[in-house]
């Protein structure tokens, strides 16, 4: 049994001097994460890195400490940067995927934020479904794919932010938010100039008012203004947002 653990040891440390890459390769990904300035696609490159290499939960890339669990359908991410700040983000991928124009299917994200000690909450998109530039009258970019069947409509180009001291260039929206017990509210979400995500004015109150629920769909009432019917999973939500309340003070 000793010899198979010397031989089997060997062979790894052999393995590791022959292809230094294998054995640096992790942090040269943690680090390439790290150095994405956006919040949605650092979030996004950290998620599919820790799904593609089995971490479930802690990381250090040598630039951010950073930690990260999970909670039902909910991550739960805290960033500690070298000036002692830490910024919190709770996220989930939506239940139903979008169609972009080159086809592939993306999921949007739901994201809690808790950065300088302001609260914020924002349906979210990936790099990959950027949209085209202001004021631009086209068809949606983007369709719910719903099997083999996709609906497309005729409106004017929605434009998203992540950054919340971007200039606002697009008008707010409303949205309805709905449950499966058949209550719903409606809520004004505003857009930035990158071209990311919407926020809701009243973060705090629709976090609280939605972690009640075990699922939430958004849509918007006037049939305009943003994607229909996404919807996500709440189970595990309430439970991932202790650090970020903790952290914002709420």
């Amino acid at each position: 049994m000793r010899k198979t653990l010397r031989l089997l040891s060997h062979l790894a440390l052999t393995i590791l001097i022959a292809s230094p890459a294998l054995a640096i390769t992790p942090f040269v990904n943690l680090k390439r994460c790290a150095s994405i300035p956006g919040d949605i696609d650092r979030l996004e490159c950290y998620d599919n890195y820790v799904r593609h290499m089995g971490i479930p939960t802690a990381a250090n890339d040598g630039t951010l400490g950073t930690t990260q669990a999970r909670y039902g359908k909910w991550t739960t991410r805290t960033e500690l940067d070298n000036d002692g700040g830490s910024s919190v983000y709770v996220y989930a991928y939506s239940n139903n995927l979008l169609s972009g124009r080159s086809g592939m299917p993306v999921a949007p994200l739901l994201v809690a934020r808790c950065k300088e000690l302001v609260t914020e909450f924002f349906l979210a998109y990936p790099l990959t479904m950027h949209l085209q530039p202001v004021n631009v009258e086209q068809q949606a970019l983007y369709s719910v794919m719903a099997g083999q069947k996709t609906e497309t409509s005729e409106r004017k180009t929605i434009f998203i932010g992540e950054d919340r001291k971007d200039e606002v260039v697009a008008e707010p929206r409303r949205v309805r938010i709905a449950f499966g017990d058949g209550t719903r509210f409606d809520e004004t979400l505003k857009s930035s100039t990158d071209g990311r995500a919407w926020f809701f004015t009243n973060p705090v109150s629709a976090i609280r008012r939605i972690a009640r629920h075990d699922e939430v769909r958004l849509s918007p009432p006037d049939g305009g203004g943003i994607e229909m019917g996404i919807s996500f999973d709440l189970e595990g939500f309430e439970e991932a947002l202790l650090p970020l309340r903790n952290s914002c003070t709420w």
